[in-house]
């Protein structure tokens, strides 16, 4: 749905929306098209999307004044009438289309918990527009960084743009047809004034292509829910269609509450992954934010330190452990931190006890399989291509995929999991090394526009 359809449902429900954006913020408001008495807005969304991770459109706030007129109700004697998806709908779709013509596919919500009660309603009521749960937040020192971010604690949710636009917009179009038609019986027009077009310019989409058109080869994105969207950024959506389908999650590890009083123990702190650094980044700010000496993997896993204001001190020639642990630099010092995942291999910790170098691993979160619905694991099996970054979500995928679409893989040890998980070795495209992810999103076009699939 674009932004001139949200708008003319909301005239023909009797809403005025007005939008305030500055930059990334976006404010709405909703108010009745006809009353004096009410001309005050009923209700108001503020959101904004988040740098890191990559354009993630982050709901921060959505109220309405009156809870029934939430819930879709008559008030013809007041000017609007609410018959279908009510006030709070007729918001989040508006800010969902903004966000969506701004390149962001996934958003995610608190539902904060007040009381039990009424957060146990507010989880029901955003799963029935499809967000999914990602974790719970809470007081433990596990939650420091999402409460953080959020300001409260409760249920961290999460949801795919492009889904609730493929399954919404018929709905909304079909209600606004409704609402038209019912005004033409009833010998009224509705007051509608024009609205520009729009166009949606997100690459994460999934459309019903023309039968006049060739149909583009579709494309599974497996990484974890909102680490997907800059592969989709370098995949024109004229060449390919993707679909974001997380095969993995995070949660809190077993050293997860020792990390923050080690960080100043050790002669410098080693970082292999985006989740890795997001938790260092919680358990440095709870420490006080210490000063620390910190060597990563590669870019990637650099960004959100950067964000923050930490610039590390080396990054390898290329992104594998096997690289990293050659050419961290002995200077640095004798005593390594390696704070990572619970199911990472231990090829960075053997590399550099073979220098002399003495090592600490910490798990200090756990990669844990994704939870599908019935639709993700029927779009899983139609697909074409599937990307991976990890040796994790290769797994989840052939236990319940299987192993006969083209992989494209991200690296090498990706391109080994695959192997050993039973794909066909024509079945894989991997880049020499691990050059990144543009490397990556090239390999992917490559293998679509020669149409290596295995169906």
């Amino acid at each position: 749905m674009t932004l001139a359809e949200v708008e003319e449902y909301g005239r023909l429900m009797g809403l005025k929306i007005k939008a305030v954006v500055t930059g990334p913020l976006l404010r709405l408001e909703a108010a009745p098209l006809v009353d004096a008495e009410l001309s005050s807005p009923i209700g108001y969304l503020t959101a904004f999307i988040r740098p890191v991770p990559f354009k993630l459109f982050h709901l921060d706030t959505i109220q309405v004044k009156n809870r029934r007129q939430n819930l879709g109700f008559n008030r013809a004697q007041l000017g609007y009438t609410i018959d279908g998806p009510g006030i709070s709908f007729v918001m989040g779709s508006y800010a969902l289309a903004w966000a969506l013509e701004r390149g962001c596919t996934t958003t995610q919500l608190l539902a904060v918990k007040d009381s039990e009660e009424m957060h146990n309603v507010l989880v029901r009521m955003y799963e029935s527009y499809g967000f999914n749960v990602v974790r719970s937040v809470g007081d433990e020192s596990s939650s420091i960084a999402d409460r953080l971010v959020w300001g409260a604690v409760g249920t961290l949710m999460q949801m795919h743009i492009p889904t609730f636009m493929r399954e919404w917009s018929p709905k909304l179009r079909s209600l606004s047809k409704l609402a038209k038609l019912k005004a033409s019986m009833e010998g009224a027009s509705p007051s509608l004034s024009p609205a520009p077009t729009t166009t949606s310019t997100s690459s994460i989409s999934i459309s019903i292509s023309s039968s006049s058109k060739p149909r583009r080869p579709l494309v599974a994105l497996t990484r974890e829910a909102g680490a997907n969207d800059k592969l989709a950024a370098l995949l024109p959506a004229s060449e390919v269609e993707c679909v974001e389908i997380p095969c993995i999650a995070f949660g809190p590890g077993e050293h997860s509450p020792s990390l923050s009083a080690a960080l100043t123990k050790y002669d410098s702190i080693i970082l292999t992954s985006p989740q890795a650094a997001v938790v260092f980044l919680a358990a440095w700010q709870e420490a006080g934010k210490p000063k620390v000496r910190l060597a990563t993997v590669g870019k990637g896993t650099s960004k959100p330190l950067k964000a923050a204001g930490l610039e590390p001190v080396f990054e390898p020639s290329d992104s594998t452990a096997e690289t990293l642990a050659k050419e961290l630099p002995l200077s640095l010092g004798p005593k390594v931190l390696y704070p990572s995942s619970a199911i990472a291999e231990n090829t960075l910790v053997k590399g550099l006890e073979a220098r002399g170098l003495s090592v600490t691993r910490l798990s200090t979160y756990d990669t844990v399989p994704a939870t599908w619905t019935e639709e993700q694991l029927r779009l899983a099996k139609s697909v074409d291509l599937v990307t991976f970054a990890s040796p994790s979500t290769v797994r989840v995928w052939a236990e319940r995929v299987g192993t006969t679409q083209q992989a494209v893989v991200i690296g090498p040890t990706s391109a080994k999991a695959c192997r050993s998980a039973g794909w066909e070795e024509d079945c894989i495209a991997c880049p020499e090394g691990s050059k990144g992810i543009e490397a990556w999103a090239s390999l992917t076009l490559k293998a679509a526009a020669e149409g290596l699939v295995a169906k």
